[in-house]
C-alpha cells in the first residue's frame, strides 16, 4: 500500500492474524438418478374428470453425502392411445406435477400436434441419499374422444442437472424398475348426463304422534347411459312437507329425523330437525355411486315426533332435492328427470294424525268402501301390548267375519289388518251398514271394546 499523494510505502496492520476467508463445501458431482414408478390411472376414464392421478415418478439420489443436490427442471409427458401417438389437446385440459400435496408445475393450453406435452418444475431439488416422490394429474378434455389413452415418462423425460453445475445428470431405472413409467391403458367413456328418478308412495293413512319409525315413499335411482359411459355420484336429498291441500308446512312439525335406506342399510339421514326447519336435508358422509343401467332403491323412512299435534301430512320431492354431485364442467351437466309416466315434484299421499289411545285412534279408510273390489283397513293405538280381537257384524248383531281372535300385539299403532267386504264363506256383502268390534285384554291388565260404523256400497 502507498501514499497516494507521496507515493510512500505504508504498513499493513491484519485485524487478525491470520485472515480467514470464509469456508467452502467441495462437493462431487452428481451423475445418477435412479427411477422407478407407479401407476395410477383406473381403467375406465369418463370425459370432464377433474383432477386425475395418472403415475408417480419415485426418484432417488444415490450420492453420498459429498455428492451435489440434484435438480429436476421439467417433465415430459408422452401422450398414447396404447400403440400410437396422440395430440396432447385432444385429450388434455390441464396437467400439473404434485409434490407432497403441493403443486410444483402446471401447464395449459396443450400441444395441438405431436404427441408430447413438458411441464416446468422451476427446479425441484433433490439430496444426496435422499428418496422422493412426485404425481403427474391431469383434467380430461370435455371433448375427449372415446377411445383408450395411458401417459408415459421416459428416461429422458426427466430434465435433470447437478444442482451445482448445471451438468446433465442420467435417469436410469432403480433395482426391479422398468422404464419408461407408464400410467397404465384408460377407456376414456362419454359422460352420464341424466338421472331417472321414480316415486313409489308408501305413506301411512294414519300416523301416531308416538316417536315411532314409518316408511312413507320409495325411490328408483337409474342413470340412462349405456354400458359404456361414466358413472353417477348422488350425496343429498332435500324432503320437504305440505298438508293435505300442498299448503307448504314446516317438516320439523311433524318429524324428528328423516333417514335413507338402501338394502336394509342406513345410508343417507337428517340430524334431528327443530320444529321451525322448513325442509329436511340428507346428507351421507359416502356418496351413492350409479353405474349405467343398474337402478338403486331407497326406502324414505321419517321418525315421527312425540306428543305432537298432527295434522295431515304430505312429504314430496323436486328434482332440485335430488343432489347429483356436478361434473367441473357445466357443459357436462347432469340432469335429474321423472321415470316415465311420472312428473316433478313427487308428492305422497297424506296421512292423518290419530290419537295414542285405543277409543280415539279406532278407525277404517277407506270408509265407505266397496265390497269384493277393494278393501278397508282398520288402525287402532294401543298403549300397552294387549290381545286382540276384531269382528265384523251386521246392524243386526249376526256376525259377518271374524278378522282377528286374541292376537297378540305390541304396544304402538296398528294399520295393517283388512276387510275386503265378503263374509265367512267369501261372499260379498250386500250394500249397507256394519258395524266392526274391536277388544283389547291388555297385558298390564284391564281391556277396553269398542265398536264403529263401516259403510259398504257397490
Amino acid at each position: 500500500a502507498r501514499d497516494a499523494n507521496t507515493g510512500a510505502l505504508l504498513p499493513a496492520v491484519y485485524s487478525s492474524d491470520p485472515v480467514r476467508g470464509g469456508e467452502i463445501t467441495v462437493q462431487l458431482p452428481a451423475d445418477t438418478v435412479l427411477v422407478s414408478g407407479i401407476a395410477l390411472l383406473p381403467a375406465t376414464l369418463p370425459v370432464g374428470t377433474t383432477d386425475q392421478a395418472a403415475l408417480r415418478v419415485v426418484w432417488t439420489h444415490p450420492g453420498g453425502p459429498d455428492t451435489a443436490p440434484v435438480r429436476l427442471d421439467s417433465l415430459t409427458v408422452l401422450t398414447r392411445d396404447g400403440t400410437q401417438p396422440v395430440v396432447p389437446d385432444f385429450y388434455v385440459d390441464r396437467a400439473a406435477v404434485k409434490r407432497g400435496g403441493a403443486e410444483v408445475g402446471v401447464v395449459t393450453g396443450l400441444p395441438t400436434s405431436g404427441g408430447a406435452f413438458g411441464i416446468p418444475l422451476g427446479g425441484v431439488t433433490l439430496d444426496p441419499g435422499a428418496t422422493d416422490t412426485l404425481e403427474v394429474r391431469f383434467d380430461v378434455e370435455v371433448t375427449a374422444p372415446v377411445t383408450r389413452f395411458e401417459m408415459h415418462v421416459n428416461a429422458s423425460g426427466l430434465h435433470l442437472v447437478d444442482a451445482n453445475t448445471g451438468a446433465p445428470v442420467a435417469a436410469i431405472a432403480d433395482s426391479g424398475a422398468v422404464l419408461p413409467i407408464v400410467s397404465g391403458l384408460a377407456q376414456i367413456e362419454s359422460p352420464a348426463r341424466e338421472l331417472a328418478v321414480g316415486f313409489t308412495d308408501s305413506m301411512p293413512a294414519v300416523l301416531a304422534a308416538d316417536g315411532s319409525t314409518v316408511t312413507f315413499a320409495t325411490l328408483s335411482l337409474r342413470n340412462t347411459a349405456g354400458a359404456s359411459s361414466g358413472n353417477l355420484s348422488l350425496d343429498r336429498l332435500e324432503i320437504r312437507a305440505g298438508d293435505a291441500d300442498l299448503n307448504p308446512q314446516d317438516i320439523g312439525r311433524s318429524l324428528l329425523r328423516v333417514e335413507a335406506w338402501i338394502d336394509g342399510a342406513l345410508w343417507a339421514a337428517t340430524a334431528d330437525l327443530t320444529e321451525a326447519d322448513v325442509t329436511a336435508v340428507l346428507t351421507s358422509p359416502t356418496a351413492l355411486v350409479l353405474v349405467p343401467d343398474a337402478p338403486v332403491t331407497v326406502e324414505l323412512r321419517g321418525v315421527l315426533r312425540t306428543g305432537t299435534a298432527m295434522p295431515g301430512l304430505r312429504l314430496g320431492l323436486e328434482s332440485a332435492g335430488v343432489g347429483v354431485i356436478q361434473p367441473g364442467s357445466p357443459l357436462l351437466s347432469v340432469s335429474v328427470v321423472a321415470e316415465p309416466g311420472q312428473q316433478f315434484p313427487f308428492w305422497t299421499l297424506s296421512g292423518s294424525g290419530a290419537a295414542t289411545t285405543l277409543e280415539e285412534s279406532w278407525s277404517n279408510f277407506p270408509n265407505p268402501f266397496a265390497a269384493g273390489r277393494e278393501e278397508t283397513k282398520f288402525a287402532f293405538f294401543l298403549p300397552d301390548p294387549g290381545r286382540v280381537t276384531l269382528k265384523v257384524y251386521t246392524a243386526r248383531g249376526e256376525e259377518v267375519r271374524q278378522l282377528m281372535q286374541d292376537q297378540p300385539l305390541s304396544a304402538g299403532l296398528h294399520q295393517s289388518t283388512a276387510w275386503d267386504g265378503r263374509n265367512g264363506i267369501g261372499e260379498s256383502v250386500v250394500n249397507g251398514v256394519y258395524l266392526a268390534v274391536i277388544r283389547v285384554d291388555f297385558a298390564t291388565g284391564g281391556s277396553e271394546s269398542y265398536f264403529r260404523k263401516v259403510a259398504v256400497v257397490r
